[in-house]
């Protein structure tokens, strides 16, 4: 069954990864920002960070088959209690069909049809791409919170934090539904929050005693329950951590934990000694990450670029050892 992502403009290929960590192997295509896929969502809409609706793809035509497609589909099939049309369109041409035009079409071919506006039951979507016309039934609009668990509405506040979208999409990147990370780094528990709140425990530590304490007023914040927080240097972080993520630190008070190159590249020594599977790391682009892993013969999967500001460029990379 096909499923229609709709993803995020703010970064295509990293909301593209996002979903496609979850859907391995799965033959997709991109239209503009409408991920098509043949998988079952199965949950992804609670965990997706860069993902606006997930939508079931009902038929696909050019626009003067349109009318003719609508007459022949049986909509009886789809259709339950009530339904209303909704119109995208992405093309840089004036569309010909209004929504209630299209809704008219619709009415003939149903038995007792109703349509509400408000909260229809069978929501129908016709996406208007250049030539291509997409028609396609919503099955979940996101809403997760994430602008509830911005920085600066947490009690442990810290002048650097992730964006907690960000931090989920860091998390889901990794591809597990279930299972522990290792947030080395974890300075307020941004990264731990998110993987916490999608169902995934954590292991946390940081070498500064005061974030560890921010952090741990952070996770009690929003009641959560499956983490552990230490403090500590990474390279004293012991055991096998299959899945790690993290940000790596790049600010003013990382400076105490000396240049900053000599820092990662201890911490992708380290990295390899805890035998992981995935690893998903931000760093600032002026790092030359790829030289550095290639040292340690590990390979970068996928990487995206994030602008933060005039002089500030996050990089997040997919790592996995290089076989």
């Amino acid at each position: 069954m096909k499923q229609i992502f709709e993803l995020s403009k703010f970064n295509l290929e990293l909301s593209k990864h996002e979903v496609l960590a979850f859907v391995k192997d799965k033959p997709f295509e991109l239209k503009e920002n409408l991920l098509i896929v043949s998988c079952n969502p199965d949950g992804l809409e609670k965990r997706l960070a860069y993902t606006k609706n997930i939508y079931k793809f009902i038929f696909s035509c050019d626009r003067s088959q349109l009318t003719g497609k609508i007459n022949s589909f049986g909509w009886q099939k789809l259709y339950k209690k009530s339904y209303c049309v909704r119109i995208i369109n992405n093309a840089s041409t004036q569309f010909e069909y209004s929504e209630k035009q299209l809704g008219s079409i619709i009415w003939g071919r149903l038995k007792k049809p109703k349509v509400d506006l408000f909260k229809p039951v069978t929501p129908l979507f016709f996406f208007v791409l250049g030539n291509e016309i997409i028609c396609a039934v919503l099955r979940f609009q996101l809403s997760e919170l994430f602008e509830s668990r911005k920085a600066h509405k947490k009690p442990g506040l810290a002048p650097i934090s992730l964006d907690p979208r960000l931090a989920r999409a860091m998390v889901n990147l990794l591809g597990i539904k279930k299972g522990r990370i290792l947030d080395p780094f974890c300075g307020v528990a941004g990264i731990m929050i998110e993987a916490s709140i999608a169902g995934i425990s954590s292991l946390g530590s940081d070498i500064s005693p005061k974030l560890v304490a921010k952090a741990r007023k952070n996770l009690k914040c929003y009641k959560l329950a499956n983490y552990k927080l230490t403090v500590a240097d990474f390279r004293a972080v012991k055991g096998t951590h299959w899945f790690v993520v993290t940000d790596l630190p790049y600010g003013k008070n990382s400076r105490v934990l000396g240049n900053l190159e000599s820092l990662y590249d201890d911490f992708l020594e380290k990295l390899i000694s805890w035998k992981f599977k995935r690893a998903v790391v931000g760093a600032p682009d002026y790092i030359d990450m790829n030289s550095l892993c290639r040292n340690h013969h590990l390979a970068i999967i996928s990487s995206f670029s994030i602008y933060l500001h005039k002089s500030l460029t996050k990089k997040i990379y997919v790592m996995e050892k290089n076989n």
